[in-house]
């Protein structure tokens, strides 16, 4: 067992002492116009076995949680029930890289390692058998539309960003040279591209996070030269190793990562999930000061479920509770923060 998953369970059975595992969660969703006030109000463990790469898992428009453990799907019961019903298994097991649902729409990309090929299967929860499959190199991805996914992929001169087009199955690069390892990418409400900096072997840089704008990236995409990571782009945080990326109801940036994923947790920058004000990213897109580990607390949250633990924390967002979720890498315990 590792010294991480020591640390989770001995949580775990402290809380389910408390009689605070599978409780309801989070009632009313609570939050103040800051957005930085987060306590933790529930833990609950995802089903099925989860692979190497732990389990993964995201919300639908409903409220309600999908996850996979690497061999099934799972679909919650119901919203906040924590009670999930198997609604697929795969004919091989799967290494999972992400599960992304469409926040607008009923589809589902789950990206993974299977037979040595890198896949990114698309599909609907109410028909999951009837997934299309693409092959793809895939970290991480975020949906712009129904039908063109943003992929954090490795490419012949390191980390990218492509998107994959659905429909007919293309592949284009937007961003190029986006450090030596891939980290999470994300798009905010108005279409405009975050991208992490996942590794750096040296180092510096990693954990960059920078901002895109949508009419750039997408001329990218119409045919002009793809951005350079290095030299084009607004730094809006250097936070963890950026290893997942996305924004909450109250347009905060929520960033995870740590120490398997570069030398963040080299430099005070790891055993925790952050989340920076929505302010403070809007200000350092127009040229602020972007926020860091070092940032005042009026501006960057940290979410360490373990406080003493400094392995790697993943967060994932559900805008329609309003629920923070932090999971330890490789790990299937989740644990729950509201907005107080």
């Amino acid at each position: 067992m590792t010294r991480h998953s020591s640390i989770s369970g001995l949580i775990l059975a402290m809380l389910l002492l408390c009689g605070n595992v599978a409780q309801p969660p989070c009632p009313g969703a609570e939050h103040t116009s800051s957005g930085l006030r987060h306590e933790l109000c529930q833990v609950f463990r995802l089903p099925g076995r989860p692979s190497s790469s732990g389990a993964y898992f995201d919300s639908l428009p409903d409220g309600r949680l999908i996850a996979c453990d690497g061999q099934k799907l799972f679909l919650e019961t119901n919203i906040r029930s924590r009670s999930f019903k198997e609604i697929y298994t795969f004919p091989s097991s799967l290494t999972l890289n992400f599960l992304r649902a469409f926040r607008s729409g009923k589809k589902v990309a789950l990206g993974c390692t299977v037979a040595s090929s890198n896949k990114i299967f698309v599909f609907e929860p109410t028909d999951p058998a009837a997934m299309a499959s693409f092959a793809a190199d895939n970290y991480d991805a975020a949906w712009y539309d129904a039908s063109r996914l943003l992929v954090a992929a490795s490419g012949a001169s390191g980390p990218v960003v492509n998107v994959l087009d659905l429909g007919s199955g293309s592949i284009n690069t937007i961003v190029t040279h986006a450090g030596e390892g891939s980290g999470g990418v994300t798009v905010d409400q108005s279409g405009n591209l975050y991208v992490g900096d996942g590794f750096e072997s040296k180092g510096p840089g990693v954990g960059t996070i920078k901002f895109f704008a949508k009419q750039n990236w997408l001329a990218a995409l119409s045919g002009g030269t793809p951005l350079d990571f290095t030299k084009a782009g607004v730094t809006v945080a250097v936070l963890l190793s950026a290893a997942t990326l996305g924004f909450d109801a109250d347009g905060n940036l929520c960033v995870g990562g740590g120490v398997q994923f570069g030398f963040g947790a080299l430099q005070d920058n790891a055993g925790y999930a952050a989340i920076a004000s929505s302010f403070a990213i809007g200000k350092a897109v127009n040229g602020g000061t972007p926020v860091v580990a070092t940032s005042g607390r009026d501006v960057l949250e940290r979410l360490n479920p373990a406080s003493n633990d400094l392995g790697s924390w993943l967060v994932f967002v559900n805008p329609t509770t309003r629920e923070t979720y932090v999971k330890g890498f490789g790990d299937s315990l989740v644990f729950v923060y509201s907005s107080k």
